[in-house]
């Protein structure tokens, strides 16, 4: 059932329940990715007890549950929809490329923007965010995000992949809370971070 018909059949028969393990293992995960961010910020674990801003914490957990989790759950399920439930190598080169070039980018531009204006700010700076922060973000991810889609796709059965891509994130999303959290060229973050 590849091509247009199965792709809307396997968005529309989502269980909810999957549904919801989904988008609460992304919550999860993203807020655990920026509390391992601003541990890292921080420099130990025992100094984060008194700085730990909770709150920006909170707005990852958001995200996750109200953008990220929706996006990719419903994403993965799209492509495999699209092009049936096969594991040979090029089904899952093509469900990888589809992720990483369809669904990954406008998420990407979304969650700097979107968590620029949880955080209070204007449109404007939201924009900026992404100017300042999307290709930093997309370059890290274009080198780690297939990687870990090729294994999802070949190894994973359909309903297990947000529990792989959730804890494949907890290290992308410490990365991704890092340069949302640093105003500075990630060009030069990421020359710091080797140093």
């Amino acid at each position: 059932m590849a091509g247009m018909q199965g792709l809307i059949k396997n968005v529309r028969t989502t269980p909810a329940s999957a549904f919801g393990k989904g988008v609460a293992t992304s919550a999860t995960m993203l807020a655990l990715g920026d509390v391992l961010c601003q541990a890292i910020q921080h420099k130990s674990v025992g100094s984060l007890r008194h700085s730990w801003d909770r709150k920006r914490t909170g707005r990852f957990a958001l995200v996750g549950l109200t953008l990220h989790g929706p996006t990719f759950f419903t994403g993965f399920r799209a492509v495999d929809g699209f092009w049936g439930p096969g594991k040979g190598i090029g089904e899952v080169l093509k469900k990888t490329a589809a992720v990483q070039l369809i669904v990954f980018p406008p998420f990407l531009a979304t969650f700097f923007y979107y968590l620029r204006r949880l955080e209070g700010k204007s449109h404007q700076t939201g924009v900026q965010s992404i100017k300042d922060n999307f290709w930093t973000a997309f370059s890290a991810g274009s080198i780690y995000w297939p990687v870990v889609n090729v294994v999802n796709f070949a190894l994973m059965p359909a309903d297990k992949r947000m529990l792989l891509t959730s804890s494949a994130a907890l290290v992308y999303n410490t990365f991704l809370s890092w340069v949302n959290a640093t105003k500075k060229d990630g060009v030069k973050m990421v020359k710091q971070a080797t140093k």
